[in-house]
């Protein structure tokens, strides 16, 4: 059966402290075992539920504690609630990649304009490179003039 309660002592040396039932009743042991793996440090007054089972030494003891969804936990140090109050930090990776394609699409273009001025300014290259007379070339250059 569950049960609801306040944490009324918390030892953080020693990892553990005392729940004491809404319900009324003796204080209950509880071990930091008995909270949740990733969870952040149990604080004095805060509200949970856990179940009751007897220890090895017949006293009774609160097991598989939960936080109710609806109580705030805060962070323990100081520099766990300064990294709460940081705003997550945004990856550079999209910013990298639109600067990388930028930059490749100016090199593409660069050299085709260098490229349609190279053939332009002299058919004889054009030629040389499809392998044909410099008077075919010549007529190359003039259609690459055109694409401008």
């Amino acid at each position: 059966m569950r049960f609801e309660g306040t944490l009324t002592q918390w030892q953080v040396e020693r990892g553990f402290g005392a729940v004491t039932p809404l319900q009324g009743g003796q204080a209950l042991f509880v071990h930091i075992s008995a909270f949740p793996a990733n969870s952040p440090q149990p604080m004095p007054n805060e509200l949970i539920s856990f179940e009751v089972v007897s220890g090895s030494n017949g006293q009774k003891q609160a097991v598989r504690v939960m936080r109710p969804k609806s109580t705030p936990t805060f962070a323990e140090t100081p520099q766990e609630r300064q990294r709460a109050r940081r705003p997550a930090l945004k990856s550079r990776r999209p910013i990298l990649a639109y600067v990388a394609c930028a930059a490749l699409v100016l090199s593409l273009s660069a050299g085709a304009l260098i490229g349609l001025d190279y053939a332009k300014a002299d058919g004889r290259h054009v030629a040389k490179l499809l392998g044909t007379k410099a008077g075919s070339a010549t007529k190359l250059a003039a259609g690459a003039s055109w694409l401008r």
